[in-house]
């Protein structure tokens, strides 16, 4: 194991040995390497209790959330005022990053988002939207009020496409998804796979059918190409007014 001071290993940093034959030197070297990455890791992105003392590091909104995507976390937290916080392998981190102001929080929505969409969340102290960066990376952010104040917590979405194989889902969905009439219900916890289960539904029926697919989304997460189907992706609050709006539209649309 690593030593006491050095951060505990997780899954995504073991390295899988196939050539069970290497002696106890060669694993203790390979060991060595894992935990120095860690370590590297750790000390040019979170800040620790022991390094003490205020941080000097300025990081854009943009550049933490590449942030959460090279290290492969699952949310970025941003409160005005706050350090910014990253959940990686389940645990929150503070990163080495100054508090970012109300006024970067703002400018950064406004730089991303539609200013009914945004006016909205003002109005209205919460707010759920799909973004996406310059370099094609997009994440499902909520924008709230807290003790006055605007925060943020971002979630990075996967990209390509989604096949049930590559999920893990079970064929059932595959006869659901050539059903040519009927409701089907997706249900669970937050985080358990919901969005990216009807994104495989949806992306079936694009590869299998000549269709015109209509999706009302609360926010857009997924963005699908045309490929066999014509796919139109609707968006709560930007596109529609409302759920039952765009139900009762949706079929002159189709």
């Amino acid at each position: 194991m690593c030593s006491s001071e050095q951060p505990r290993l997780h899954t995504s940093d073991a390295i899988v040995l196939k050539d069970h034959s290497l002696g106890p030197k060669s694993l203790e070297i390979i060991h060595n390497i894992i935990c120095e990455r860690v370590i590297i890791v750790e000390q040019q992105y979170f800040h620790t209790v022991s390094q003490g003392g205020p941080l000097s590091i300025d990081y854009s909104i943009t550049k933490l959330l590449n942030f959460v995507v090279e290290l492969g976390g699952s949310d970025l937290f941003l409160a005005a005022g706050k350090t910014p916080f990253m959940r990686l392998h389940g645990e929150l981190r503070p990163l080495k990053s100054n508090p970012i102001t109300e006024k970067e929080l703002l400018q950064f929505l406004a730089d991303h988002l539609p200013e009914q969409l945004l006016q909205q969340g003002r109005n209205t102290g919460d707010m759920d939207a799909g973004i996406t960066l310059e370099n094609g990376r997009r994440f499902r952010i909520n924008f709230a009020r807290q003790q006055g104040l605007y925060s943020i917590v971002a979630r990075p979405l996967p990209f390509g496409h989604f096949n049930f194989e590559d999920l893990g889902l079970p064929t059932i969905l595959r006869d659901w998804s050539e059903h040519r009439s009927g409701i089907v219900l997706v249900t669970g916890a937050t985080g358990s796979g919901k969005s990216t289960t009807l994104a495989a539904i949806v992306h079936y029926i694009n590869q299998m059918r000549r269709a015109h697919i209509i999706t009302i989304e609360d926010p857009i997460e997924f963005v699908h190409s045309d490929i066999r189907s014509v796919v139109t992706q609707r968006e709560v609050g930007n596109d529609t007014k409302s759920f039952s709006e765009a139900l009762r539209r949706v079929l002159r649309q189709s």
